[in-house]
């Protein structure tokens, strides 16, 4: 669509479960996102002005489903992620580093797509056990990994 920023006025759609922002422009999202309580699934595909996770996921609680592949990604923070993903894309970024509060995060995800990314380590933070207990599907493939966790 060529969107290079989402309005504010988005977040009237309160009964919004799904929305696909793909093929954008897009470097951030409103804040007036966290007023979708019902939103479940989000993708932003294709948007490489987006760097970072936008903070305002964080506060969207209801979100299970997070679909943020080919943008441009260069890390992974915890405090931008929402508290209750299941599944989540973030395959064809540049994302080189995840941070603790982000593995403790992965204690919900039963698929995890991280491949075509610049990671060099995945090793499941302090408790690997605890934050990919529920992995059922993990894509790591073209990164630079040099390894895994020894326990999971």
């Amino acid at each position: 669509c060529g969107l290079t920023e989402l309005p504010e006025t988005i977040g009237a759609c309160v009964s919004l479960k799904k929305l696909d922002l793909a093929k954008n422009d897009l470097a951030d999202l409103p804040s007036s996102l966290e007023n979708l309580k019902k939103l479940e699934i989000l993708f932003v595909l294709g948007n490489r002005r987006m760097t970072k996770v936008p903070a305002v996921l964080a506060r969207v609680a209801s979100l299970t489903r997070l679909g943020l592949r080919s943008n441009g990604l260069t890390a992974l923070e915890g405090a931008r992620l929402p508290p209750h993903l299941v599944h989540v894309i973030f395959t064809d970024n540049f994302i080189a580093t995840i941070d603790e509060k982000a593995y403790e995060k992965f204690g919900t995800v039963r698929k995890l797509m991280l491949a075509n990314n610049r990671l060099t380590t995945f090793d499941g933070g302090k408790d690997p056990t605890k934050n990919l207990r529920s992995l059922e599907l993990l894509r790591l493939s073209n990164n630079d990994l040099e390894g895994l966790p020894a326990t999971v």
